[in-house]
């Protein structure tokens, strides 16, 4: 998770599995219940529905780009650089940024 008033560099790993909820993080990290957002590609950010599962939006981000492999899905997840590829944010407060409100 990165936090969206400081940039790309300050991140924080946040632990979850599959069925870890957008809605679970946020109450893990003491944020409000909609300001989780995903950013793929450095494209548009989008605000995640509570009922949605980062781990899994992650997961199904490599799979499109051919990983198919599970163990090789949580390798390439755990990597650093992963982040120019697949981003989360968390926060509210998003300068210069275009949000996509869903």
């Amino acid at each position: 998770m990165y936090a969206p008033d400081v940039g790309y560099s300050k991140s924080q790993m946040v632990p979850c599995t599959l069925s870890t909820s957008a809605h679970k993080i946020c109450l893990m990290l003491g944020i409000s219940l909609n300001a989780l957002h995903v950013q793929l590609n450095g494209d548009i950010i989008r605000r995640l529905d509570p009922y949605e599962h980062p781990l899994v939006l992650q997961n199904e981000y490599l799979a499109g780009l051919g990983y198919n492999d599970i163990v090789r899905i949580q390798e390439e997840g755990t990597k650093e650089d992963l982040g120019y590829l697949i981003r989360f944010y968390a926060g509210e407060r998003f300068n210069n940024i275009v949000l996509l409100h869903e």
